[in-house]
């Protein structure tokens, strides 16, 4: 089942803020070393990206648009050997043909895949810390997902900690928020507010004041006692 296009739009600012990461992400991660990575030595530019989307929360939920990215340079890479191949001949073209196309379906069907998943998750986060929806089964209705599949992301997001101070909760098959949870057993006392009605000694007219109050006549500007 697909994800209802257009009923939860919003923006992606307010999703990235509730999951800022607060610790340091290693050196290695960044974006400079990994597209470094990819010239030098590309299996590790793929590891890396691989580790990024794991320990940076907030470039898991973008990184589809740079994996897709380059699955358009594999493709351009393939078109422009087959030209060659078809114009020149020789084995080179051939040899790189085929990692060329190989690389083009991995990236694609990889960016494909973490762009389904970032809207999904992007999704969850709006509807668990913004509104509020914990149980599986009410986030599965919001978005006609199956409950299994948000059961399953739900517990990978709980583990990568994109809901801080949440956690999964089994039994209950929903998200719990202990310290949120124990803020409404003791709700913010009510304050008694009592009114009472004086006669002003200096025009007569009737006011509405609190009660031990000072206050002035909204007529006459007389102190009320």
């Amino acid at each position: 089942m697909g994800l209802r296009n257009g009923k939860y739009q919003f923006n992606d600012a307010e999703v990235y803020n509730k999951i800022k990461r607060q610790e340091k992400i290693e050196f290695s991660l960044t974006w400079p070393v990994i597209i470094l990575a990819f010239i030098i030595f590309f299996p590790l530019g793929i590891y890396l990206t691989y580790r990024k989307m794991n320990e940076d929360k907030e470039a898991a939920l973008k990184i589809y648009k740079v994996i897709k990215l380059f699955g358009w340079f594999f493709l351009a890479g393939f078109a422009i050997n087959l030209k060659g191949y078809i114009e020149v001949g020789g084995d080179e073209y051939i040899e790189a043909l085929w990692p060329c196309l190989l690389f083009t379906v991995v990236f694609f069907i990889w960016g494909s895949n973490s762009k389904a998943r970032s809207n999904r998750y992007k999704k969850y986060i709006k509807l668990v810390l913004i509104e509020r929806k914990l149980k599986v089964e009410d986030i599965a209705n919001s978005l006609g997902l199956s409950k299994q599949i948000v059961r399953a992301d739900l517990i990978k997001m709980s583990a990568k900690n994109y809901f801080p101070a949440g956690y999964f909760d089994i039994s209950s098959d929903s998200m719990a928020f202990p310290y949120r949870d124990a803020w409404k057993e003791y709700p913010e006392p009510t304050i008694k507010v009592e009114l009472k009605v004086v006669t002003c000694k200096g025009c007569g007219a009737s006011n509405t004041v609190l009660e031990g109050a000072v206050a002035e006549c909204e007529y006459c500007g007389s102190k009320l006692s």
